[in-house]
């Protein structure tokens, strides 16, 4: 966004809401309009795939929007806490192309300041920059460490020259959201 570049952060469950809401006769946005506004955005973060309810309405949404951008090679970040194996298994291979898509796994971790995150306003979102990164905070060890700062250069590599696509998985508090709104910031 500092360089002037649209970016789109969207967790997966609201994005779900918003567009279900788009179906509503007094909506502001209608449903058509929203969903091509999200799929072609010039650069789209999702956080929180895989927390969302599985309607096959939103399986099916879900894997429109992933797919589409797939095909169209649009940048893209994904956060999630599951394992690649735990999608479905088109959207999985979507994920995990290497010709496209870039997989770092943020394993272990403390869950120190994981109560912070339950509530992310935007205010918060807005703070969540590369500076104001500190991998100490999630890394246990200098194992981890090594893991964190990858994904953090990674990250910043991406921030600057969006392409491709960059999917952070891992468990809760180990800074994939973090870095998703830093690039996205």
């Amino acid at each position: 966004i500092e360089k002037g570049q649209a970016a789109l952060f969207m967790v997966v469950p609201d994005l779900l809401d918003h567009l279900r809401g788009g179906y509503q006769p007094d909506a502001e946005t209608g449903y058509d309009e929203l969903f091509e506004m999200v799929r072609n955005a010039p650069v789209l973060v999702l956080d929180d795939l895989g927390v969302q309810s599985k309607t096959p309405w939103v399986e099916e949404k879900l894997f429109q929007l992933i797919n589409h951008r797939y095909s169209a090679q649009l940048p893209t970040v994904i956060t999630t806490n599951l394992d690649m194996a735990s999608f479905e298994s088109r959207v999985q291979t979507r994920l995990s192309d290497p010709a496209l898509s870039q997989v770092h796994y943020l394993e272990g971790g403390a869950a120190a300041g994981v109560a912070q995150l339950d509530s992310l306003e935007l205010p918060l979102l807005r703070g969540m920059t590369f500076k104001s990164f500190d991998a100490k905070r999630v890394a246990d060890d200098a194992a981890d460490m090594r893991l964190v700062q990858a994904s953090y250069r990674t990250a910043m590599t991406f921030a600057e020259e969006p392409k491709d696509w960059i999917v952070i998985a891992g468990q809760t508090g180990r800074g994939k959201t973090r870095l998703a709104a830093a690039i996205g910031n």
